[in-house]
Order: structure tokens, then C-alpha cells, then sequence
């Protein structure tokens, strides 16, 4: 007689990507757009380049602190992920044109993407940008 170790277990539905994938051709193109456009604006950039190439989350680019970028390793820590992500060069060019975004915008929040609303720091405790802002940070491909 077969022993069956799953007889009783109930699968839990996976939590994976359920949206439409980009084609080639579109990644490449937001590639470039995020990449060599100097009218995108550097939040857009910075989260379509982290999705795209190192599969963040839309939570772990917003929640994404300064404390977390390591400028001498060229990384970031995303999230509950025990080890940093390295970034490549042009995810990490990206990543200071936010950076520099953020320095124009004086603040003492923790957080890597600063919208008008966040600086102020009328909201105790200092949040990060909310996640109906990553709606419209990034473009939706057509």
C-alpha cells in the first residue's frame, strides 16, 4: 500500500506576479526612458529601474530609506531582505539622480523618495510617500 505524505495538506495559493508582463521591446524602452530622458522625473526612474531590473516591490522602493543605500558597496537593502542588493551601474545612476532630488527638498524624514507633502513633516510619525503615489510615479506601458 502507497503512502501518501501530502494526503491532508491544503496548497496555499501562490503570491506571485499576477499582472500583465512586459514584451521585450517595452522593457527596453522604459530602459531607456528611465535611463537617458532628462524630462522623467527621478522617482519615476527610480521605481520603474528597481522593479525592473531587481524585482522590488512597489512597498519596498517606497519604504526605502537613506540609512539603507550603501554608497561605498553601490547597494541597497529592500525590505526583509537579510542580504543588500548590489545595483548596476545604471540603477545606481538613477539612484543618485533621487538622491539628489532629495537634497533639494531640505528634510529630515528617513525616506529616499520625498514628494512636496512628505517634506513638510506635518505628519507625525514621518511617512513615506503613500502607495497611491507609485500610481502615478511610473508610466504604464501601452
Amino acid at each position: 500500500m502507497a503512502v501518501d505524505p501530502t494526503r491532508g495538506l491544503i496548497a496555499k495559493e501562490a503570491n506571485d506576479f499576477r499582472g500583465q508582463a512586459l514584451t521585450l521591446d517595452q522593457q527596453r524602452e522604459l530602459f531607456r526612458r528611465w535611463t537617458t530622458a532628462e524630462h522623467v522625473h527621478p522617482h519615476e526612474a527610480l521605481v520603474g529601474m528597481l522593479a525592473l531590473l531587481h524585482g522590488a516591490s512597489g512597498s519596498e522602493v517606497r519604504l526605502l530609506q537613506i540609512t539603507e543605500v550603501n554608497h561605498l558597496a553601490q547597494s541597497i537593502r529592500l525590505g526583509e531582505q537579510r542580504h543588500p542588493v548590489p545595483l548596476d551601474p545604471a540603477s545606481w545612476t538613477v539612484l543618485q539622480r533621487c538622491l539628489e532630488h532629495r537634497d533639494a527638498w531640505p528634510t529630515e524624514i528617513p525616506y529616499v523618495m520625498v514628494t512636496k507633502g512628505t517634506k513638510a513633516g506635518r505628519v507625525r510619525p514621518q511617512l513615506p510617500v503613500s502607495p497611491a503615489f507609485l500610481t502615478t510615479a511610473a508610466p504604464h506601458p501601452g
